[in-house]
């Protein structure tokens, strides 16, 4: 008995022992619980905040996207208006143009990308969006430093893409165009998104070149080359590509309005050019030099409906009388009719 009272004293106190190892306080084993809980919060955190800000994003970019017309009514603004051309009977010369008379229209000839020298669109391209030809349809890093400058209470600046401008030609009203908000740039962001993933570089190129306002009732690169230069703008040099591609921005600093201004942004597009790759430096150089002989017709000169010949007013009576209608009043300017 004895002997089993001993064991039994050796097994109780094992017991004890182990007890004791075993409650013994574990600072470090406890901290690296109380660390290991406030890691799985974060990381639920951060997994939920990110869930949530993709679910925004998705449903911000679903309900702008949804705003986005039909392809077909996007490329069916493009032949929205054109100028109406009335030539004599041997079909060689122009006796008379009228243009649209709705507001934000003006003279206009369409001119498809394939038919403009390389030199034009490149120009574009180099002042406005250098990576047009890479991006997903907005300027990424016009975007950031827009947004920088904003945060440091700057307005609302644009840092727009080629696509963006476009969006805001066409899709944005004009009376909201002017307008700075970041509803509205928003908006251009994620049409210019969505219009790049639907259609070419090369359409979209096209479109721009063929929309945006010059200036002098010009809308699009071919009207602006015969307003400024007298010419299509399949002959256009390089340095007077470079004088045009930067009026868009500023359409009163023109070559007939203010020659100064014009040239000095010539000089930008040039210099802008040879930073893309496009030109040499001493192919700008050249070009800058180079003297240009610019029209210097008013508006009212170039329609001046007083010194038309009388043929023409008739032939543009008539063509009125035929074709537009009730219910389609401006139907010959939005065919751009040639007579």
């Amino acid at each position: 008995m004895n002997r089993l009272d001993r064991h039994d004293h050796i097994l109780i106190a094992r017991r004890k022992r182990y007890r004791a190892e075993t409650n013994r306080p574990r600072p470090w084993l406890w901290v690296g619980q109380s660390i290991g809980v406030v890691l799985l919060v974060i990381v639920a955190s951060v997994g939920l905040v990110t869930t949530l800000g993709v679910m925004t994003v998705a449903g911000i970019y679903r309900t702008y996207a949804a705003q986005l017309p039909d392809a077909n009514v996007i490329e069916t603004q493009q032949e929205e208006f054109e100028t109406v051309r009335i030539f004599d009977r041997t079909g060689q010369h122009l006796l008379y143009e009228s243009v649209d008379p709705r507001p934000f229209r003006g003279d206009r000839r369409y001119k498809p990308l394939r038919e403009l020298p390389a030199h034009v669109y490149q120009a574009s391209i180099a002042l406005e969006d250098r990576n047009f030809w890479d991006n997903p349809g907005i300027n990424v890093r016009g975007l950031l430093r827009a947004f920088f400058s904003n945060l440091q209470g700057g307005a609302v600046q644009g840092g727009s893409s080629i696509t963006q401008q476009l969006i805001k030609n066409i899709i944005i009203d004009p009376e909201d165009r002017a307008q700075q908000s970041y509803a509205r740039k928003i908006k251009e962001v994620i049409l210019a998104m969505e219009v790049t993933r639907r259609y070419s570089k090369e359409r979209i190129l096209e479109w721009y070149l063929n929309y945006n306002f010059y200036g002098n009732l010009a809308y699009g690169i071919e009207a602006a080359s015969q307003v400024y230069f007298g010419k299509s703008v399949t002959e256009l040099t390089l340095a007077e590509a470079a004088m045009l591609a930067p009026i868009p921005q500023f359409p009163a600093l023109n070559p007939i309005d203010n020659f100064e201004d014009a040239k000095q942004r010539q000089g930008v597009t040039l210099q802008a050019m040879v930073e893309a790759g496009y030109i040499t430096q001493s192919q700008a150089d050249e070009a800058f030099r180079q003297e240009l002989t610019t029209l210097r017709k008013s508006v009212s000169e170039r329609f001046d409906i007083l010194t038309a010949p009388h043929f023409a007013l008739y032939a543009l009576d008539q063509v009125k009388r035929q074709y537009n209608t009730v219910e389609d009043p401006y139907f010959i300017w939005r065919k751009g009719l040639t007579v």
